[in-house]
């Protein structure tokens, strides 16, 4: 079933996302790794120049050093201020899409899948349905044959009844029996009659189905 097979697919690829998404975490252990390092140099260049400066002019070329790794500290500090920044973007982007993704294979469990296995069980109902409809449209041919047949019957009884009354050449047992044969014939359409009518109805109510 495609529907269902798309649904397994999402979410296998929504658990390989979530997975994924834990390298943010990795890098953001990293990051505080490297803010910790940065504040550490700082502290470092800081106490350098405070012993530069004890040391007066011999000093002096440390100190310019110590400032250097200062702000190369702070500017591994705002670097590192930025990265988190971008990190709780991603972060905050990626939770909202896991919801909605979610939320998407949610409705496709609950209600796309349910609609399309009921879809599929009226697709089958509607070829049961068009299989009778096939076989009653044959029982109303023969049923219409049969009818047509018992029609030509009564028409040639009936014209044999004209000619033997026309004629006035026949007993009147032959007359009777013509008479007899007559209503039998009519027996027959009556039948027939009555059983195309009950396969029409049932027609009738089979074909309602399908109205939407």
């Amino acid at each position: 079933m495609l529907a269902k097979t798309i649904y397994e697919e999402m979410q296998v690829k929504l658990a390989e996302a979530v997975e994924e998404a834990k390298v943010v975490n990795q890098i953001r252990i990293m990051v505080d790794s490297i803010e910790a390092i940065a504040h550490k140099t700082n502290l470092i260049s800081l106490n350098a120049s405070i012993e530069a400066a004890r040391a007066g002019d011999e000093g002096r070329g440390f100190s310019v050093v110590a400032e250097e790794i200062r702000k190369l500290a702070d500017q591994s500090s705002q670097s590192v201020n930025n990265i988190h920044i971008v990190i709780d973007r991603v972060q905050e982007s990626f939770s909202r899409l896991l919801v909605n993704t979610q939320g998407i294979l949610a409705f496709m469990g609950n209600q796309v899948t349910a609609d399309y296995t009921r879809f599929i069980q009226m697709g089958l109902q509607y070829e049961k349905d068009a299989i009778y409809i096939s076989e009653m449209s044959n029982k109303i041919t023969i049923s219409a044959s049969g009818i047509k047949k018992a029609i030509e019957e009564v028409s040639q009884t009936s014209q044999s009844v004209a000619q033997i009354t026309n004629e006035s050449i026949s007993t009147s047992g032959e007359l009777q029996e013509s008479v007899s044969q007559t209503a039998i014939a009519v027996e027959d359409v009556a039948s027939s009659a009555q059983t195309q009518a009950e396969m029409a109805l049932s027609l009738n109510e089979l074909i309602s189905k399908f109205k939407l």
